[in-house]
């Protein structure tokens, strides 16, 4: 029999693999708690939001389109989330039976309900649970909330938010769909300052277009950034044509050859080049000014520890921080042999 009216199956027809399509997003209340009790917890925690911190999944999918973003095709730009109560439960269990002092929420974007969010915060502050966490967020989200809704959000323990800019110009950022501005992310960066959350912000290179003019304005944009808080943080990677993602087709019309075998699928993330219209030499200068001279250049808290402790180390990282800033204010990169002994020293040579 034909598997076609079975949604979510993979299946080979006639030599060819066919997708039946993707099942409706189902109410995820359904389905019974994780068995926290026959798991080692101990394996999943982690130093990061709090010294002991978890991942946990209160939803799925995203009501958004970005150009880049894979999601749309899995859900169809559907949302589902667990309760207000169920995720409740769920972290009053971490917290006073594995001990969890801080969640990290892995939702592609947690915050689409706003309802559901009050609910969850106001509950967390109601059971007492002594909670920090962090989730990620759309900048004009987060702007549209209302005051009393983002100081909730900080009271109920939210100490970092994930956050993408993607890009320093306006030109990539309307190309890739993301209805948002170079602005809106310094307006929810000085929102953030005065909460006292910390942000978190992506960054992506190498759409199609002008991507050698979208360094100089995205570390416009990271110097601004900082300006407002120099603990905030900014990551850098790479557009990754996956398929389904809205702008998929583009790139395999201006020539993205896509792997061929499911295992090389694995090999393919956001840390590496896979366009053609990018030169190797571009993302060797997205690798050294922003992963590299940048951080130096503005640090942030371990960084800035570790060039004031006075150890046999911090007279290197001082010289290292005050070249960095000279470097980027400059916008001087002749002669980068510190990046070369960076790289030697970690095999990237």
């Amino acid at each position: 029999d034909s598997l076609a009216g079975l949604p979510g199956v993979c299946y080979q027809e006639k030599g060819e693999a066919v997708l039946s399509g993707y099942p409706e997003l189902a109410d995820l209340d359904r389905f019974p708690s994780t068995p926290y009790d026959i798991i080692d917890t101990e394996k999943y925690m982690v130093d990061d939001v709090g010294t002991r911190t978890m991942k946990y999944f209160s939803s799925q999918g995203c009501p958004f389109g970005c150009g880049f973003c894979v999601e749309t095709s899995m859900y169809g730009r559907g949302w589902a989330g667990f309760s207000a109560d169920r995720v409740l439960d769920d972290l009053e269990h971490l917290v006073n039976d594995h001990s969890v002092n801080a969640v990290d929420f892995a939702d592609t974007n947690f915050f689409v309900k706003r309802r559901r969010v009050r609910s969850i915060c106001k509950g967390i502050i109601q059971r007492g649970l002594d909670l920090e966490w962090a989730a990620d967020v759309r900048t004009r989200q987060f702007i549209d909330f209302p005051g009393d809704l983002r100081q909730l959000i900080y009271d109920a323990g939210c100490r970092r938010l994930l956050l993408g800019a993607e890009s320093g110009s306006q030109e990539a950022l309307e190309h890739i769909g993301k209805k948002t501005s170079v602005e809106d992310t310094l307006h929810v960066a000085r929102i953030c300052n005065e909460l006292g959350i910390i942000a978190r912000f992506t960054t992506m290179f190498g759409f199609p277009g002008q991507p050698e003019k979208d360094i100089e304005a995205t570390l416009r944009m990271i110097e601004s950034i900082k300006a407002i808080n120099e603990d905030f943080e900014v990551h850098g990677f790479f557009f990754a044509p996956y398929p389904g993602a809205p702008m998929y087709q583009e790139a395999v019309r201006l020539g993205f050859n896509p792997p061929r075998r499911t295992e090389d699928w694995s090999d393919f993330d956001l840390t590496e080049l896979h366009t053609p219209w990018v030169d190797p030499a571009y993302k060797e200068k997205v690798d050294m000014v922003i992963d590299f001279y940048m951080p130096f250049a503005s640090p942030g808290p371990e960084l800035r520890r570790k060039i004031a402790d006075g150890g046999p180390k911090a007279a290197a990282y001082q010289a290292m921080h005050r070249l960095a800033a000279w470097r980027v204010g400059k916008r001087n990169f002749d002669f980068p042999l510190e990046w070369k002994l960076k790289k030697f020293r970690t095999g990237r040579h």
